[in-house]
């Protein structure tokens, strides 16, 4: 695993279905990357942005986000934009993403907001606004690629084929833990479904050079047991720890 050039000795990386993906990352090194900077995981590269660094105990110390890390940033520019037949969602987007130094990628039919005009809302003292903030009123689904630029549109994927150990799980609480065992992380990936079930998040954790896995099959607030899915899940390709196959 790697940041740039860098080997990373700790990892948590949260990488949710929608939005953007954060991590924190320790390095065995002492001088400090800045700007943009790719994450090495396995088979999965994502590109993103170191948004601080400090050197601790002789080892480099970073908050890295996927993307240009523009997202995060309060809006200082307002805009209005005005039609007849009303105002192309997407053009919003594109042009709020610009002026955050961020890509766009259309991967969605486009929407006409509501009414003849829209003024994008600004940041201030009272009320900060990020852009972040500002892509959820418009009511767009989006997510930062491995690539860097932010896609609009929803994200989906295929049925995962890693290979990896069982560690625990959590029925109620709609999530699994597993340690990989090759380098197929973009298996794991938010979108692609595990037996059936979508990936709504998936944290990667590290502090030994080897990654474990929480996956989340529900998102933050559903109200689900899956306890019989999951049981059907864990069986197939995840082993059980002593090797054998889990059949519950």
């Amino acid at each position: 695993m790697r940041i740039g050039t860098q080997t990373i000795l700790e990892l948590e990386l949260r990488i949710p279905r929608y939005g953007v993906a954060k991590g924190s990352v320790i390095a065995d090194a002492a001088e400090l990357l800045t700007g943009t900077q790719t994450l090495i995981i396995g088979n999965l590269s994502l590109v993103g942005t170191v948004e601080r660094a400090a050197v601790v105990d002789g080892r480099a110390v970073y908050d890295w986000t996927a993307g240009a890390g523009g997202w995060g940033r309060e809006i200082t520019i307002a805009r209005c934009y005005e039609s007849s037949i009303g105002v192309l969602r997407n053009t919003v987007i594109a042009e709020l993403a610009a002026d955050l130094g961020e890509t766009t990628r259309a991967e969605a039919d486009d929407t006409r907001l509501p009414g003849k005009k829209y003024l994008r809302p600004l940041s201030t003292a009272e009320r900060p606004i990020t852009g972040k903030d500002a892509l959820y009123a418009l009511g767009a689904l989006w997510w930062v690629a491995p690539d860097g630029a932010t896609v609009i549109g929803q994200r989906s994927g295929v049925e995962g084929t890693g290979d990896a150990t069982f560690a625990g799980w959590a029925p109620d609480h709609g999530f699994v833990d597993l340690i990989p065992n090759d380098d197929d992380f973009l298996s794991w990936m938010p979108g692609n479904t595990y037996r059936g079930e979508v990936i709504e998040e998936v944290v990667i954790l590290s502090n030994d050079g080897r990654a474990n896995l929480h996956l989340s099959m529900i998102s933050a607030g559903d109200a689900a047991d899956l306890g019989s899915s999951l049981r059907r899940m864990i069986t197939g390709v995840v082993r059980g720890i002593d090797g054998a196959p889990w059949l519950l």
